[in-house]
């Protein structure tokens, strides 16, 4: 099982657990992903959701190696992520994501959903994806909401690899850690510390937030979604995933 999700207290606890892999996103894993909030959101009488990678790294990003097998896949991978995102964002519990490692791509677009993120001073995250010729655009409109416009046009247009230290500094995560264990620690404090505060309270605040976000509004989310599919069905992305795969020695 790539994803488990587990009730705490008053801590839901989901987990991307294929180490081996680093947590690369796969069609599989995404779907699991998106049940396991749903089941948070309905049947989990919590008011934190943590959200943690197993193993060195958090998240890999999609699987490119099945992007590179067939175009049908990258699609599905695309609108799969679109689809946690959302439900990341929408979640009612507050999320507070673990960063150690690396988010990159698709890892770093789950970051966009998170209300929190403590991240590894020394990790690597970013969007380096017009390498191989996707777009990054998926994760836009809510990058967008945490870095503002201006940073999130020279993340995604240059591409660039950061270190937690700059992701605090963009505004991408919000606490540093120097350590993994300092972050399991910091990780955890800031979970207890947000479930001890009056959960109806603390969903009544986070959903006023959304609403001024316009976070449950489909329209942006489904352009942005676009944007990425029409790179995907490009036949440029087929020409550098093959160049990608050539390079890699696969």
């Amino acid at each position: 099982m790539t994803i488990t999700l587990k009730l705490d207290g008053n801590i839901s606890r989901l987990v991307m657990d294929d180490p081996t892999r680093r947590n690369t996103l796969t069609v599989p894993m995404l779907a699991a992903m998106r049940d396991a909030l749903e089941e948070a959101a309905s049947g989990h009488e919590s008011s934190v959701l943590e959200l943690r990678g197993s193993g060195d790294v958090f998240c890999a990003g999609i699987d490119l190696d099945a992007c590179h097998a067939s175009n049908d896949n990258t699609v599905a991978l695309l609108t799969g992520l679109s689809e946690v995102i959302r439900r990341l964002r929408r979640l009612p519990q507050v999320v507070v994501a673990a960063v150690q490692g690396a988010a990159i791509a698709g890892g770093s677009a789950l970051l966009t959903g998170c209300d929190f993120c403590c991240v590894e001073a020394d990790a690597k995250l970013g969007y380096p994806v017009t390498r191989v010729g996707l777009s990054a655009a998926v994760s836009v409109p809510t990058l967008i909401t945490k870095i503002g416009p201006a940073a999130t046009r020279g993340l995604l247009l240059e591409g660039r690899v950061i270190t937690g230290r700059e992701a605090v500094a963009l505004g991408l995560a919000d606490q540093l850690a120097g350590s993994r264990s300092e972050l399991n620690e910091m990780a955890e404090a800031r979970c207890r510390d947000l479930a001890l505060k009056p959960p109806h309270a603390l969903r009544t605040t986070k959903s006023w937030l959304n609403e001024l976000e316009a976070a449950e509004e489909n329209s942006a989310l489904d352009g942005a979604l676009e944007r990425s599919l029409d790179t995907a069905r490009h036949p440029e992305a087929a020409s550098m995933l093959e160049e990608n795969w050539f390079r890699k020695g696969r």
